[in-house]
């Protein structure tokens, strides 16, 4: 019965032992499982927060891209409705009446009379039209120095004027030139006011 005693004391303490032990090990077990769930947690936060972050980051690209395209296609429409305005303006100048072309040309000339010989260089159709505009602003200046070249391309409305040390593009297309570097800056103000 001693003996029997010893084993049931050896048992019990062995199972008290195995039970401590396997008590330690669920807790244990426990912890690393509480501690690696936390970790998945905060991993799962981070990688919802990087992809929510990456697909903000990626509308607002394509939004600012969105805009911008946007704003290219107003810019372009804005530009034709310019260069519009200019082709009507050379139009018009083409079709200007006798004395408004001749202040025009005045305008041009300023107080420039030729004192020299000097070729007149303007297109053959309208060789007649400028020969007595230039003749009714200089008078006997033009008969004493002045050449009428006809030319048979168009030079786009006008005339050139050409010294041997100078030459004054009188050209519709050149003075539209001149006005729309001039009005440049005024007139993209108005339409371009966002800008």
């Amino acid at each position: 019965m001693a003996l029997q005693k010893i084993i049931d004391k050896i048992f019990s303490e062995g199972r008290d032992e195995a039970e401590r032990i396997l008590s330690s090990a669920r807790r244990e077990a426990d912890e690393i499982l509480n501690a690696g769930k936390k970790s998945a947690e905060e991993e799962k936060s981070r990688l919802i927060n990087e992809a929510t972050e990456g697909f903000k980051n990626e509308r607002q690209r394509k939004i600012a891209i969105a805009n911008l395209e946007i704003r290219k296609e107003v810019l372009q429409v804005r530009c034709n409705l310019m260069d519009e305005v200019f082709r009507k303006a050379a139009e018009e100048a083409k079709n200007l009446r006798t004395e408004s072309r001749r202040l025009l040309i005045q305008n041009i000339l300023g107080g420039f009379r030729p004192d020299t010989p000097c070729e007149i260089l303007v297109f053959e159709s309208d060789a007649d039209k400028y020969s007595l505009l230039l003749s009714s602003l200089w008078g006997g200046v033009f008969t004493k120095f002045c050449k009428v070249v006809p030319l048979t391309e168009p030079l786009g409305g006008g005339f050139l004027v050409r010294t041997q040390r100078i030459e004054i593009d009188c050209t519709y297309e050149h003075l539209i030139q001149e006005e729309r570097q001039r009005l440049e800056q005024d007139v993209a103000k108005i339409l371009f006011p966002d800008i």
